[in-house]
C-alpha cells in the first residue's frame, strides 16, 4: 500500500490497486501530448464488495480507449512495467526519438544487459522463479522474448522493429521532456528501485547501476539531456554481451536441431527405401 492508502480507505471510501503500463510523451515538433505506445492498465480483480459500485467507474475508463486487464495478483505487472521501461532511461540519456533510439544496435544491447540483470535478480527475488516480472501490460511480448530480439544485427531486426517497436514516431521519453525543463524525473526513482532488488539479493547488475549513475548526474547538473553516444552509453555499461551469447546459443540449437529433423527425413525418404520398407 502507498503512503496514506490505509487512511484513505478508513474514510469509508475504497481504492482500486493497480498498475500502468503506458505513458503520455510531447511530440518533438508539435509539442502535442500524445500516448507513447501501445499499453494498458492492469486493475485487480473486483472483489464481491466493491463490484456493486465499481462497475460504473470500471465502464468510465473503458469508455476512454484504455485497454484494462485485470489480473488477481498485481506484483508481476508492477515489476515488470518497472523493467520494460528501462529503455526510457537510456534514451534520455542520448536524445532522440525512441524509435531512432532503438535502431542502434549498442543502444538495444544495453537495453537487453538491463531487461537480463533485472530478470536474474527477480529470479533469485522470487525465491529461483515462483513468479517472473511480467511486461506483457507494455508490450506484446515476454520480456526474455524482447531481450534476445534486441541483440539481433540491424539486418534482422529492422524487417521485426514494428512488432518490438511500437513507440510513436518523433516521440522520446518524456524523461527528455523533465531533463529539458531542469525537472528531477521519476525515471531515476524507479531505476533505483530495481537496483534495490539486485542489492538485497546480491545481484551484480552493472548495467543498471551505470545507467542510474549518469541520470543522477544528468539530474544533478541540471543541464538538460546529456545525449551521451551510444558508444559512449555501451562502455559505460561494461560492453555487455552475455544477452548476446546467449542468443548465439540459441540460433546454435534450433540450427543444430533443424539439421537433425532434415538429415531424419533424407533417412526416410532414402536409405528406408532402398532397404525395401
Amino acid at each position: 500500500p502507498q503512503p496514506g492508502h490505509g487512511s484513505f480507505e478508513d474514510s469509508g471510501n475504497i481504492t482500486f490497486d493497480g498498475a500502468v503500463g503506458l505513458y503520455v510523451s510531447q511530440h518533438s515538433q508539435t509539442g502535442a501530448l500524445q500516448c507513447l505506445a501501445g499499453g494498458s492498465l492492469v486493475l485487480e480483480r473486483l472483489s464481491r464488495e466493491k463490484v456493486d459500485w465499481g462497475t460504473k467507474y470500471l465502464n468510465l475508463l473503458e469508455s476512454s480507449m484504455v485497454p484494462i486487464l485485470f489480473r488477481k495478483v498485481l506484483t508481476p505487472f508492477t515489476w515488470g512495467n518497472l523493467v520494460h521501461d528501462t529503455v526510457l532511461a537510456t534514451n534520455a540519456l542520448t536524445g532522440g526519438s525512441l524509435q531512432a533510439h532503438l535502431r542502434v544496435r549498442l543502444n538495444r544491447l544495453v537495453y537487453a544487459q538491463m531487461i537480463r540483470e533485472c530478470l536474474q535478480a527477480f529470479t533469485v527475488a522470487s525465491k529461483n522463479g515462483k513468479w517472473e516480472p511480467d511486461g506483457s501490460a507494455a508490450g506484446p511480448f515476454s520480456l526474455k522474448m524482447l531481450e534476445l530480439v534486441l541483440c539481433l544485427p540491424n539486418l534482422l531486426f529492422s524487417p521485426l522493429m514494428f512488432l518490438f517497436v511500437t513507440y510513436a514516431p518523433d516521440c522520446g521519453s518524456p524523461m527528455q521532456v523533465d531533463l529539458h525543463a531542469r525537472r528531477s524525473t521519476n525515471m531515476g526513482w524507479s531505476i533505483s528501485e530495481l537496483c534495490d532488488v539486485g542489492r538485497k539479493h546480491s545481484v551484480a547488475m552493472p548495467a543498471v547501476k551505470s545507467v542510474r549513475t549518469q541520470l543522477k548526474a544528468a539530474i544533478e547538473s541540471g543541464n538538460g539531456v546529456p545525449s551521451i553516444s551510444p558508444a559512449e552509453l555501451y562502455a559505460q555499461a561494461g560492453k555487455p554481451t552475455r544477452s548476446t551469447r546467449e542468443l548465439t546459443t540459441k540460433l546454435l540449437w534450433w540450427a543444430g536441431g533443424t539439421a537433425l529433423l532434415v538429415v531424419f527425413f533424407l533417412l526416410l525418404e532414402v536409405v528406408i527405401p532402398r532397404k525395401g520398407l
